[in-house]
């Protein structure tokens, strides 16, 4: 109608310029209103799906299907899945006091996994607290493990092999022959007699002592002395292969 009015001026009457003017605005409006209402739908539709930011596998639900949710406040939240990214997992293990000044990240760390067959990963170490826990007088360090054909699960038990330190010339002695106390052995000497020895101890592995003094490469000494033996008795060595008997 306003087009007609241009092209024949006071062909239409002022008045109904007007109410055509006044609907075309209505329903300017009402459309407007209409759009605002269905994005709102569409918002109040987004929040019915979860989307999660990786992909992954849900290991916990906390809420079952058609239960009624509530909003989480800075106080109290309440997850509704935990998901787990098992792609690229994450090992955390303690290392004693004695040994924390010698982790440095980047180190290599062998891993391992008795559930697996006894499977050995190796890997790097990613980060550490570097700070010693009170209690139990060690320190958490992590390492990243890449876990690409899923075979392994977040909560395996692992053994770590850290090498903190290396020493290609140490004598070293099996952990079976130190006595409770760690300070003394058992020798054989070239008379085949049994002699006590006070030993000064280095570093330790799972089944060896490194012996920084009180023994000479070369010496025999007494492992797990089960029968007795006391210093000063004869006795009939017999070598052992530990390489074997592991």
């Amino acid at each position: 109608m306003l087009a007609v009015n241009k092209e024949h001026p006071n062909l239409v009457a002022q008045e109904d310029l007007d109410t055509a003017e006044s609907r075309d605005s209505d329903t300017a409006a009402a459309v407007a209103a209409a759009k605002a209402e269905a994005e709102k739908y569409q918002t109040l539709l987004d929040y019915t799906k979860i989307t999660a930011p990786f992909d992954g596998v849900i290991t916990r639900r906390y809420t079952d299907p058609g239960s009624m949710i509530q909003a989480g406040t800075a106080s109290q939240a309440m997850p509704l899945l935990r998901l787990s990214d098992n792609y690229r997992l994450r090992l955390d293990f303690p290392v004693s006091v004695d040994y924390v000044q010698s982790i440095h990240v980047g180190d290599p760390v062998d891993v391992r996994i008795e559930s697996l067959g006894g499977k050995t990963l190796t890997g790097k170490i990613s980060r550490f607290t570097d700070r010693v826990d009170e209690t139990t007088r060690t320190m958490t360090v992590e390492m990243d493990v890449p876990n690409p054909k899923l075979e392994l699960i977040p909560g395996m038990y692992a053994t770590v092999v850290l090498k903190a330190d290396q020493r290609p010339h140490a004598v070293a002695i099996p952990t079976e022959a130190i006595s409770g106390d760690k300070t003394t052995v058992y020798v054989v000497n070239e008379q085949n007699e049994v002699e006590q020895r006070t030993v000064t101890l280095g570093l330790e592995t799972p089944t060896k002592f490194e012996v920084l003094s009180g023994l000479k490469e070369g010496e025999l000494v007494l492992l797990n002395n089960n029968a007795g033996i006391k210093p000063g008795e004869k006795v009939e060595p017999k070598l052992v292969n530990l390489l074997a008997a592991q």
